[in-house]
């Protein structure tokens, strides 16, 4: 992303922010009232964001975050409000507000923080308002209720950005979370499978895996399967039953089915559970894949052949 923001950043066109500024009941009048009142308020912009970020300076976590960029923060804060008071807004003027709250996101500032730092911003600004129009109270409340609106309009465009940023990081954690725990079927030795089970073996993981596996089965005509559960989370009744699936399926292609993972301890959690995975079970992958090796030479030479010959279907 870009370190500045430019109309082709914007997070809504120019219809969506005619929508929001309706809504908000934000009319011409309102900005031809900032506009005008812009000379005499102007001057007292930058007080007003040095007051902002000296109040924010208050709580520790902002002084670490704003440690060394304070005089940068009180200028770019007074050009934005003279920005926000010269009220032309459009698509562009979307698009800058919604880049702080990107902006925001990336070094760490939560909501909470930057939203009540809104709330600050209009008081700070209303008592400029009421002292540049000691004379003319129902003109200082208009000029009052066009800046809270527009305020309102800019806290929820960074709200949006912020957002949107956060909700686009989850998306891609969870497309690496997905990657790393797609169904792998790991071909070890010749006609050996090792199929390792990584997360909670739920459902849908167990649905997953089991086409992977009959895939893997079918394609490369394996002889022997090790199912590998040493990396479960937990082991009930159902995650047993699942397994106990699995390996059915590779039995009824005619291949060995061994399970790794199985501690004494595990084994006897089976036993309470009343889970029978109805095959041969060893603690390590070595001794499983061994395992799995030997029944398969068993099942050849019984058939009459040798070596990791196909077995009888």
């Amino acid at each position: 992303m870009r370190d500045d923001p430019g109309p082709d950043d914007a997070l809504a066109d120019d219809e969506e922010v005619a929508r929001r500024l309706e809504f908000l009941r934000f009319t011409p009048d309102d900005a031809a009232r900032l506009r005008a009142h812009l000379p005499a308020l102007e001057p007292h912009l930058p007080d007003v964001a040095a007051a902002l970020y000296e109040h924010a300076a208050t709580v520790p976590h902002l002084a670490r975050i704003l440690e060394g960029h304070l005089l940068q923060c009180r200028t770019r804060q007074a050009a934005y409000l003279k920005e926000m008071l010269t009220a032309r807004v459009d698509r562009v003027y979307a698009a800058s507000r919604a880049w702080i709250g990107e902006v925001h996101r990336r070094v760490g500032l939560e909501p909470r923080w930057y939203l009540a730092s809104f709330s600050t911003l209009q008081e700070l600004l209303n008592d400029r308002v009421v002292a540049a129009l000691p004379d003319d109270p129902a003109e200082a409340l208009r000029v009052v209720r066009a800046l809270g609106k527009l305020i309102f309009f800019d806290a929820i465009l960074a709200l949006d950005a912020y957002v949107e940023g956060l909700l686009a990081e989850l998306r891609a954690r969870e497309a690496v979370l997905r990657e790393l725990s797609a169904p792998a079927v790991l071909e070890v030795l010749p006609g050996v499978l090792v199929v390792p089970v990584v997360g909670r073996l739920d459902e849908a993981a167990a649905l997953a895996l089991r086409g992977a596996l009959l895939q893997a089965l079918t394609a490369r005509e394996a002889r022997a399967v090790v199912l590998d559960v040493s990396r479960l989370p937990a082991l009930d009744a159902a995650t047993g039953q699942h397994a106990r699936t699995l390996t059915e399926d590779a039995r009824s292609l005619g291949a060995v089915a061994v399970v790794a993972g199985v501690s004494r301890a595990v084994a006897r959690e089976l036993v309470r559970l009343g889970v029978d995975l109805g095959v041969p079970c060893r603690a390590r992958l070595a001794d499983a894949v061994e395992e799995a090796r030997r029944r398969v030479r068993a099942r050849a030479c019984a058939a009459g052949g040798r070596g990791l010959g196909k077995p009888a279907q």
